[in-house]
């Protein structure tokens, strides 16, 4: 027998917000997420504009030790799947390893940077 999963919770980390209600509601706005690169020199490239996500704490979602050892695209990725988590109503830290043991086995994210 073939077990199927669906988790219907959303999440995203993007230039236009840094949650879902936010993004959605500067989409509906015409806001848009694209601007001057302020992140780096761009005297050596040609273009200067691109969609940059400001504001964004990681220690929101995971343990700044645990940070430490991750690109920032891993961040925003981790920081959307929490929000998606949280939004689905899934159990998180504790309550998850109470009611599916072996989830933390199957997951390739060490269980100390799991959504706060």
């Amino acid at each position: 027998m073939r077990r199927r999963v669906v988790v219907t919770g959303l999440g995203c980390v993007s230039p236009v917000g840094g949650t879902v209600a936010e993004s959605w509601a500067n989409l509906l706005a015409g806001q848009s997420g694209i601007e001057l690169v302020t992140s780096f020199d761009t005297a050596a490239f040609a273009c200067k504009f691109a969609g940059q996500v400001k504001d964004f704490r990681i220690a929101d979602y995971i343990a700044e030790k645990e940070a430490r050892h991750m690109d920032r695209f891993i961040h925003l990725g981790l920081a959307a799947a929490c929000q998606a988590v949280e939004d689905a109503g899934l159990p998180t830290g504790d309550a998850r390893a109470t009611r599916w043991p072996s989830a933390s086995a199957s997951t390739s994210v060490p269980a100390s940077a799991g959504c706060r």
